[in-house]
């Protein structure tokens, strides 16, 4: 066989030349392209209107250039949280999360110790998304039960709100700070109040709610934290602004439902409101369905009557909570048509001229528990505890 001046057989030489000019990404596996930030449900990373426009803009009044913002389908967020820092059990908890980024964020890899700021806010709008299409499943409705406006509805139909997100005009606010002073500022400008935590309200015109949370306490600097408390903040506005937002729901109503989803993230997360702002608790229980069992048979649980009378943060302590959270669980796991009929009920009671009223909510439970179980608030006590309880629901008269 004929060979070259190098000693190498002439076929083989040819085939390495070949190899050695060979284009590079045939040698290599090609660099995967990131798919669009749009297709996970992302309108815009502009910045966003946040707050009431008559203030001013909200860029103008933070200009830092640390400040990111993202636009969903449902939500405008502002954010100036820096990278999220990850452990271990974070990187396992968030494995389906990363699975779900990574053809949006292909370099980012599978175990990073950290997500890079716009990636954590990228999270944070695909998971809320999931969150309102999770509100919507508990409820019952579509997007496309909502007009755009009381107006367009023309008396046709249930009363649905005043707007095309769950009865509001505007789309859900949510303002992550990175510096409680910032958030003293905003709440200051917003609202006139200097709050130390987490705050949340509805603003008028436009008709839209509002969280603004400092994500600086040692918890809530973690993710495992901060989403759970994110979710139960925004639980408490889906409902408030569900059918819109003309009075207060029925607090052990819109608090077991905050918890319920709260708890679904978070087992040991639990989220309180208070006189002047909401704020995380670590809870070192575990397992509420076990302290909710151990409440029922010291028969130490808080009266469906007592819940039905709570007014404000005051009137539930921690055992009124778990009381509110485990019937929550209750209702929404072994009667959901019915749950889903309460909460629309409750957030659906016209006056006589045909205008949204809070009046005697209370009468109004009793009335539609009444109509849809055929159960006085008591029988519904005795429901929950005989579930509580691993007994076989009876059938109440």
């Amino acid at each position: 066989m004929a060979r070259s001046p190098f000693g190498l057989p002439l076929p083989v030489l040819c085939a390495l030349l070949l190899l050695s000019t060979a284009a590079p990404g045939a040698q290599r596996k090609k660099k995967e392209e990131p798919r669009p930030l749009s297709e996970m449900g992302i309108l815009n990373q502009d910045p966003q209107p946040i707050g009431d426009p008559a203030l001013g803009k909200f860029a103008e009044r933070f200009p830092d250039q640390e400040w990111l913002y993202l636009e969903t389908a449902h939500f405008r967020i502002a954010s100036s949280i820096e990278k999220m820092k990850l452990s271990g059990k974070d990187k396992k908890r968030l494995a389906p999360d990363l699975e779900a980024l990574a053809p949006y964020f292909p370099s980012l890899g599978m175990k990073p110790s950290a997500l890079p700021p716009e990636v954590y806010l990228a999270l944070t709008g695909m998971r809320l998304e999931k969150l309102y299409a999770s509100f919507q499943k508990i409820a019952q409705v579509n997007d496309a039960d909502f007009p755009e406006s009381r107006a367009a509805q023309k008396g046709q139909g249930a009363y649905m709100g005043d707007g095309p997100y769950l009865g509001e005009r505007e789309k859900y606010e949510v303002v992550l700070h990175a510096d409680r002073l910032d958030h003293m500022e905003f709440t200051e400008w917003q609202r006139g109040i200097r709050a130390n935590d987490t705050v949340r309200w509805h603003n008028r015109t436009p008709s839209k709610l509002i969280v603004s949370m400092p994500c600086v306490d040692g918890d809530l600097r973690q993710d495992r934290w901060l989403w759970p408390h994110l979710a139960h903040n925004m639980a408490h506005m889906l409902f408030d602004g569900y059918k819109f937002f003309a009075y207060d729901p029925p607090l052990w109503l819109s608090e077991g439902l905050a918890l319920w989803f709260e708890k679904h993230i978070e087992p040991e997360s639990f989220t309180r409101d208070g006189g002047e702002g909401v704020f995380f608790e670590p809870d070192r229980s575990k397992d509420w369905s076990e302290d909710a069992r151990k409440l029922v048979k010291k028969k130490d649980h808080t009266s469906i009557a007592k819940l039905l009378a709570a007014r404000g943060p005051a009137d539930l302590d921690r055992t009124a909570n778990v009381t509110a959270w485990s019937i929550t669980v209750f209702l929404i796991e072994k009667h959901p048509d019915k749950y889903a009929q309460l909460i629309g009920a409750v957030k659906a009671q016209l006056d006589d001229q045909g205008y949204p009223t809070g009046s005697k909510l209370p009468a109004l439970q009793r009335e539609q528990m009444r109509k849809l179980w055929g159960w006085s608030p008591m029988q519904l006590e005795e429901a929950w505890v005989a579930w509580v309880s691993g007994k076989d629901e009876e059938e109440l008269e």
